[in-house]
């Protein structure tokens, strides 16, 4: 999910206009992620981090969500035009076989080695995988153990 420097540009400028009408704006653009983004810049650089996390979020979402946040923007020619050029660029192939194969996680996030992850993700999805009844996994450790990042890969 590419954009060039201008599209990017374009669209951070619509963004940054779009969150300087209402602040309350920035939950309709990027919804539940909202609180991921780092707010503590002027509102054209706030724009740029949503506009960059959107885009480095990839296909996590069906539609992707830079799909999704520049469709508040599509009566702009130009956007739409954007719009376009990535709904025809081809979703990633993540991973082969198994979804405990991937090698990179939403955010450009490595997922290399962790062995002991993916095989306990593999036999929770194997051991449960027709289940009816609710299934929790419990991911405990200190602080950067991966606690997160096991959430962000298993979402």
């Amino acid at each position: 999910m590419f954009l060039t420097s201008d599209e990017r540009d374009a669209v951070a400028n619509y963004v940054a206009a779009y969150i300087l009408h209402s602040p309350a704006n920035i939950i309709a653009l990027v919804k539940g992620h909202a609180t991921r983004i780092s707010t503590a810049q002027p509102p054209l650089e706030y724009s740029y981090n949503i506009v960059d996390y959107c885009i480095l979020s990839g296909w996590i979402e069906n539609p992707a969500l830079i799909i999704t946040l520049l469709e508040k923007f599509q009566d702009d020619a130009a956007i739409a035009s954007i719009i376009e050029k990535l709904k025809r660029q081809p979703k990633p192939v993540l991973h082969s076989g198994r979804p405990s194969n991937t090698a990179l996680v939403a955010l450009k996030l490595p997922f290399i080695g962790r062995e002991l992850a993916r095989n306990t993700i593999d036999q929770f999805i194997d051991n449960f995988g027709g289940a009816t009844r609710p299934r929790v996994l419990i991911v405990n450790g200190g602080t950067g153990m991966g606690k997160t990042f096991t959430y962000d890969y298993i979402s």
